[in-house]
């Protein structure tokens, strides 16, 4: 990078040093010879500008369009067992290490309320623990889905729950996964505005449907045994 920022401006100098050669040129030379010494001046200021400028565009064109390398899931996995990643604060999604946001005390508060909800189906519960998605391990903050036994993961879920406060962005990425992976339906909880986004009948990488649910509409877990849960209790007391 400081290579490349001292050739531009080493190619936008000599740009201005021959524009100015080329002026003085024009300025000193007799009216008869002016037109062959400006002529040829102006033509190297003119083209050496023009190179300046290119290898601007050029440059910044190569530095907006990074290559990005993709991890495939089984070698995250070895990262994981081996203890590469301890301490991390990462989630394998989509083939690229997504950084896990920390929890304020509303994502905190919603993740416990959930959990104690679904508490009449504890043998499908799994509280921020990872999924193992066609292309990723992402690790919802609360899913319902059947053991795959102690040594793999889930391969995918009934329902998936995402409580975004600040994420939003990155759980709206982990969408494509989840239908690829077949999870039935995903909740996406926007906290700051008091909505759940409900996304169902995945297809391919993406969900045939999707509704909003706030204050007086009330959230249909895709299980038996759990009851409904009004979205004003969901955010009771949260103002």
């Amino acid at each position: 990078m400081i290579t490349s920022a001292l050739s531009q401006q080493f190619d936008v100098r000599h740009a201005q040093r021959a524009r100015d050669v080329g002026q003085l040129a024009l300025d000193a030379a007799p009216t008869a010879t002016r037109w062959p010494v400006s002529g040829a001046a102006i033509a190297a200021c003119r083209l050496s500008r023009y190179a300046a400028s290119s290898r601007l565009r050029i440059i910044g064109a190569v530095a907006a369009t990074p290559t990005l390398h993709r991890l495939a899931p089984d070698l995250y996995d070895r990262m994981v067992d081996t203890g590469l990643l301890e301490g991390e604060p990462v989630e394998l999604v989509d083939g690229l290490l997504v950084h896990v946001t920390p929890q304020g005390a509303e994502h905190a508060a919603l993740v416990q309320r959930l959990t104690r909800h679904f508490a009449a189906r504890a043998e499908l519960l799994r509280v921020q623990l990872p999924l193992a998605v066609p292309d990723g391990r992402p690790e919802p903050d609360v899913a319902l889905a059947q053991s795959a036994g102690i040594h793999e993961h889930p391969c995918t879920a009934v329902l998936v729950v995402e409580v975004a406060v600040t994420s939003w962005v990155d759980d709206l990425a982990k969408l494509p996964s989840y239908a690829a992976a077949e999870v039935g339906v995903v909740w996406l909880i926007n906290v700051p505005i008091r909505q759940v986004h409900v996304f169902a009948h995945p297809h391919e990488r993406h969900y045939d449907s999707e509704c909003v649910l706030a204050a007086g509409d009330t959230l249909h877990a895709p299980v038996d045994g759990v009851p409904p849960l009004p979205v004003s209790e969901l955010f009771a007391d949260f103002g």
